[in-house]
């Protein structure tokens, strides 16, 4: 299910429809209470960082991929 954050949406200036369109996907990330999510792609970073203040979700950790990967390389 896509995030809502793609396609151009967090440039158009249509935040309250995109803050909609990422609702099914922030339900799906509370229900597994998961306290971080990784992601590999810009715009759903951009978008999960902008909108989990929206859905009660401020202590959700967003990284990209790499980031993870760094965090791994550290010993």
């Amino acid at each position: 299910m896509c995030c809502g954050g793609g396609g151009g949406t967090l440039t158009t200036g249509y935040n309250t429809e995109r803050i909609l369109y990422g609702k099914k996907k922030m339900e799906q990330i509370k229900a597994t209470g998961a306290e971080m999510v990784i992601l590999p792609c810009h715009s759903c970073h951009g978008q999960f960082n902008s909108i989990k203040k929206e859905y009660g979700m401020e202590n959700l950790t967003v990284k990209y991929l790499w980031e993870l990967v760094a965090d791994c390389l550290i010993l």
